[in-house]
């Protein structure tokens, strides 16, 4: 009975000590993830010159905003410009700093000066209003190159989503001579020299995301301020395929399989009409990618990227 009792308390103390083995490993688990969500906290480069919240216009008594990042000891880099996504609708300049933070800190190293702008969403304003104030930005930092210290003679434009429509769009629209596109100044001062697209829309007309219906309540037709269908003449005006020419400039588009948002064909479109003008451009295609996929932003397209604007938009 006395060797009963005694293995019954040796039973009861080897339980009490795996169970404290077991929290004490889980608290040491806990320790090790701290540093790892910690590293994921997007940054920047240390060595940056910035300039935060620059007013280039007003509108309706609201000033439009932008940034501007520099490399401390590069001197007259060329200007890349991001241009935010968010279906027209929603977004900020601060957004590719969480979604292209790789990228963003590729090309600060490297030595290229980036500016980010807001624009009008489709809340405040249907179309051509987004394009315009894209337009306004650029201008604004031609006219101000001096002050922020880059190169105005070599602007590159960058986008995902919405963002690489409106990058497009001015990229390709800039040399048409369109005056509705203008916004406060009368003329383009700006030639665009490189453009970087991310799985942005280029045809309006032929946007076949949403089946056989309208498209009432989809992004399109809040830019639009109707279906593309009901809007034809401005959907052609707000795409960017349509202005493809042959001083459009070097592009490369980046575009997922699966993107159930903007039908990959979007970018295989806009490069037949690119190639078509025999302008220099790449095209990458990424299998089972969705839109905005992390995927876009690792390294084997960050090189990518890099590649092809050293190349044709180089750091001089």
């Amino acid at each position: 009975m006395n060797y009963l009792k005694r293995l019954i308390v040796v039973m009861g103390i080897l339980i009490f000590l795996t169970k404290c083995n077991a929290q004490n490993k889980d608290i040491d688990n806990n320790r090790e993830a701290k540093p790892k969500r910690e590293m994921n906290i997007p940054q920047l480069p240390e060595n940056l010159i910035t300039f935060k919240n620059q007013a280039y216009k007003s509108v309706n008594g609201k000033r439009l905003l932008l940034d501007v990042y520099k490399n401390k000891v590069v001197a007259n880099p060329p200007l890349l410009v991001w241009i935010h996504g968010g279906a027209w609708k929603r977004g900020s300049k601060e957004a590719f700093i969480t979604k292209n933070n790789n990228l963003v800190n590729a090309v600060l190293n490297k030595g290229y000066a980036l500016a980010s702008i807001n624009y009008r969403l489709s809340g405040e304003a249907i179309f051509p209003a987004q394009i315009q104030d894209c337009n306004d930005a650029i201008n604004f930092l031609y006219e101000h190159a001096d002050t922020y210290g880059f190169n105005k003679d070599a602007i590159a434009l960058m986008g995902r989503s919405a963002g690489g429509h409106l990058a497009a769009l001015v990229a390709t629209s800039n040399t048409s001579g369109r005056g509705d596109f203008m916004g406060d100044r009368d003329k383009i001062l700006f030639k665009v020299k490189a453009l970087v697209d991310f799985f942005g829309p280029s045809d309006l007309i032929n946007f076949k995301a949403y089946g056989t219906d309208k498209g009432t309540g989809t992004p399109e037709a809040d830019l639009l301020g109707g279906s593309p269908l009901e809007k034809e003449r401005l959907a052609r005006a707000a795409s960017p395929i349509y202005y493809v020419n042959a001083q459009s400039p070097p592009t490369i588009l980046f575009h997922g399989t699966a993107d159930r948002n903007v039908p990959s064909k979007q970018s295989e479109l806009f490069k037949s009409e690119l190639d078509k003008h025999n302008i220099i451009s790449e095209l990458y295609l990424v299998d089972g990618a969705r839109h905005g996929d992390p995927i876009f932003d690792t390294e084997v397209y960050v090189t990518k990227t890099m590649q092809f604007l050293q190349k044709h938009f180089p750091v001089k």
